[in-house]
């Protein structure tokens, strides 16, 4: 691949990305449902697709373990979405598309690029692959498993903040989750990720901020949760994200904001198991817990 053509990669700006996903959702329409709506309309979509090319571009002759660790987490969204094999060469066309749009490529440089593209589009495949693969050995399960509302409260005193208890229908065991993971909820047709804060036989518990919506052609899936009755059915994907590992030597401070809380809550829930388990000996030899809230009044988990 040209310098010139790297070059622009590993400076790649959002009108690039921003240009790819314009081409991806006009010619693949049903990729829409995949994406954060809000996160596309405010911008963050796009500058997160531009952050992992130009980090890509920095390593793309060969891989860095900094950009394997960040494949890795991107991978396990895919997984949470349910990416197949089959939607990366529509990405690929569109890449090319979105990058031919602002920089004249020779026919050397798209193939280049095309083929730097089948090289990373096969990496994120095979390690998707096995991550199904051990979900379905895990007891996992594919699609969307039905799970009811059992248990819902108010987590603070604005009000903007809801606990959720989730149950599978049937009484089903769930696949246990590690702290830092979260599930995907599909809520009418739209996807959503939220943070598992602890789960049981059964049941996995969120902790979400509402989001409200005033417009009447949009839908928010947390104004939905809050006002949805007992026993409402909503659909989930079992736990994705890169696991949170507990380590004996280094301290643990834990910083948090607001509802940003769900990652401490659901680390420190693996710390009271530990410790319940005989397991104290695999704790940090110092934990420190730092949380803000908006002001005096606001409500703080515990």
């Amino acid at each position: 691949m040209s310098q010139n053509l790297i070059s622009l990669l590993k400076n790649c700006p959002t009108q690039y990305t921003k240009k790819f996903y314009d081409i991806l959702f006009s010619e693949n329409p049903e990729l829409l449902s995949v994406f954060n709506k809000t996160n596309q309309e405010n911008g963050m979509q796009s500058e997160a697709l531009a952050e992992f090319i130009r980090l890509w571009a920095n390593t793309i002759e060969n891989y860095s373990e900094k950009f394997m660790n960040r494949m890795k987490e991107v991978a396990e969204k895919h997984v949470s979405l349910q990416i197949k094999a089959e939607d990366y060469p529509k990405v690929g066309k569109a890449l090319i598309k979105a990058i031919g749009s602002v920089y004249n490529l020779t026919e050397e440089e798209t193939n280049l690029l095309l083929e730097s593209y089948k090289k990373l589009s096969g990496l994120f495949i095979e390690i998707e692959s096995n991550r199904y693969n051990q979900i379905q050995e895990s007891g996992g399960w594919e699609d969307y498993k039905e799970f009811i509302i059992a248990e819902k409260t108010l987590a603070n005193i604005q009000g903007d903040t809801i606990s959720l208890t989730l149950k599978t229908v049937n009484g089903e065991k769930v696949l246990p989750h590690k702290p830092e993971q979260y599930i995907t909820m599909q809520v009418n047709g739209v996807q959503r990720h939220f943070t598992i804060t602890d789960s049981g036989e059964d049941y996995y518990k969120l902790l979400i901020k509402v989001k409200e919506v005033t417009d009447n052609n949009s839908f928010s899936v947390t104004q939905y949760l809050r006002d949805a009755e007992m026993n409402t059915i909503v659909g989930l994907r079992p736990p994705c994200g890169i696991p949170f590992k507990l380590d004996n030597v280094i301290p643990l401070v834990l910083i948090s904001g607001g509802s940003g809380e769900s990652n401490s809550i659901a680390v420190m829930q693996a710390i009271k198991e530990s410790i319940k388990n005989g397991q104290s000996d695999k704790l940090p030899s110092s934990i420190h817990i730092i949380h803000s809230t908006q002001g005096e009044n606001s409500d703080t988990h515990h």
